[in-house]
């Protein structure tokens, strides 16, 4: 495995939202394998700064990813993976990290 990619799933809010924040920190990571989580600053489903929460306390608890947050204007940004101008905006920042992750 080089590394696993994490992308914002859906959540919009309330009082169950924040129990995901806490969550990450019982997730192994992987035995050190980076991570990479990428972000859209429109995702209305997942709201960046629960995102930032949620890599936060995976950190602290010893897990190893980069948070790398995004703009993708002109629409919700929670379809950027699956949308031909998203895929323009994450295809090259997974691939410098990959490019970073294997050392060239």
């Amino acid at each position: 495995m080089v590394s696993p990619v994490r992308r914002g799933y859906g959540a919009t809010g309330g009082p169950w939202a924040e129990g995901l924040a806490v969550g990450p920190r019982g997730v192994r990571n992987c035995d050190g394998v980076g991570m990479l989580w990428l972000y859209a600053t429109t995702d209305f489903y997942f709201l960046p700064d629960l995102g930032r929460a949620m890599h936060r306390a995976f950190t602290e608890a010893g897990g190893k990813a980069e948070f790398v947050e995004t703009v993708i204007s002109g629409y919700d940004g929670h379809g950027m993976f699956g949308s031909f101008t998203g895929t323009q905006r994450w295809c090259p920042i997974v691939e410098a990290y990959l490019r970073r992750q294997l050392g060239g």
